[in-house]
């Protein structure tokens, strides 16, 4: 791994002018999140809890570029598990959500490599509603999931 990356936490400290200054942050999520610590960042941008959960997320290569991407997801009571092929894991979260119906348009798409493995911040919107999310992950499929989980049980409280 390079010497350039670093823990997510390392990005900030609780100090809001540290969330402010980060330039791990997109610019209009850091703007938007000036004045929060730490935990308050957290809580707000990757909300643990809303209707709907993520179980798993994996992906698997198909050559040609495409890769399968397998999720669980609860949306209410209901737990859906699916499997699609495509070539990122944004387009087959998209998708997956879509089927279940949540439709959820991607405006803005940031992910960043970290020593524990992946942040992404995504800017998304829901009918007239637009708001910012971040998930974690070990690797790139459930940094983004977690990450499009969040924008949509966001949306929920719009």
């Amino acid at each position: 791994m390079s010497t350039s990356a670093h823990s997510f936490t390392e990005h900030f400290s609780h100090s809001s002018a540290a969330i402010h200054a980060s330039s791990a942050l997109p610019h209009g999520l850091r703007a938007e999140a000036d004045g929060m610590s730490f935990a308050e960042f957290v809580h707000t941008y990757s909300p643990t809890s809303g209707p709907i959960r993520l179980g798993s997320a994996e992906c698997a290569p198909k050559g040609a570029g495409r890769f399968e991407f397998t999720a669980t997801l609860a949306i209410g009571d209901t737990i859906r598990s699916s499997s699609i092929v495509c070539h990122g894991p944004a387009e087959a979260m998209t998708s997956m959500l879509y089927d279940a119906g949540v439709n959820l348009e991607i405006l803005s798409f940031h992910q960043q490599i970290t020593e524990t493995g992946y942040v992404t911040y995504i800017r998304g919107q829901q009918d007239h509603r637009t708001a910012w999310a971040m998930g974690t992950g070990s690797d790139r499929t459930e940094s983004t999931a977690k990450a499009l989980v969040a924008a949509a049980n966001r949306m929920q409280n719009l």
